[in-house]
């Protein structure tokens, strides 16, 4: 993804505006889109384990954060057995703690489901605070677990302004009915934009009357024999 779509995304998913909830803790607002919108818009989406993890000063001397994980399996842009590099700004490195709030927190051996867009030769994730989902298994069985961590929601409503309230994760019963219904959406092309053509409107007041046609000259009579 070009630097460009990925300010774009920066701008679209997360506003980065500390907002005071109850008046007592600050939180990031992120956009949260249905499932299959977040399917269709993401690059890369992956049911993948955590291999290792580097945070260290890029060029800016901003602490990022660079997480190696390995594909388990991939429902979109990414097979199986391939690792990839999850890129975050922030992090805690010597001693200081540069985070975001509510991003995304990745634990060695932790196995999740992630939804991402390219950045560069890595990836980074749907939103700050949206687009991953733990994988959570004990003796009852496997659930998906949306990692919404302490965001701010904002919920699209059907032809009125945004509702905002603290993110409530999505929960699926079945890791594999989960998956199946990722791919299903995945398999489905994206509907092409229509582009609005750009129209001049003319008052008709402003046109010029349009000029009477000139009538065609008569043409000259022969001479008479009678006269030469």
């Amino acid at each position: 993804m070009h630097v460009q779509r990925f300010r774009h995304w920066l701008l679209t998913w997360a506003f980065f505006l500390p907002l005071l909830w109850n008046g007592q803790a600050q939180a990031t607002i992120v956009v949260v889109d249905p499932l299959d919108v977040m399917t269709q818009k993401s690059e890369v989406v992956v049911h993948a384990v955590v291999y290792a993890q580097e945070v260290k000063t890029d060029s800016r001397g901003r602490i990022i954060t660079l997480t190696l994980v390995e594909v388990l399996d991939g429902m979109k842009g990414a097979s199986k057995g391939e690792q990839l590099i999850i890129y975050q700004v922030g992090g805690s490195l010597n001693g200081i703690s540069q985070w975001i709030a509510g991003n995304h927190r990745f634990a060695a051996g932790e196995e999740f489901l992630l939804f991402g867009v390219r950045y560069e030769n890595m990836i980074v994730s749907y939103g700050v605070g949206i687009g991953k989902f733990k994988v959570i298994r004990d003796e009852t069985g496997v659930l998906v677990v949306e990692d919404v961590n302490d965001v701010v929601a904002a919920y699209r409503q059907q032809g009125g302004p945004m509702k905002m309230e603290p993110a409530t994760p999505r929960v699926f019963t079945a890791l594999d009915d989960f998956k199946e219904l990722v791919r299903d959406i995945a398999s489905v092309p994206a509907q092409p934009k229509l582009l609005t053509p750009n129209l001049k409107v003319i008052n008709p007041k402003a046109l010029k009357p349009l000029r009477q046609p000139m009538k065609p000259a008569q043409p000259m009579q022969p001479l008479s024999p009678t006269k030469l």
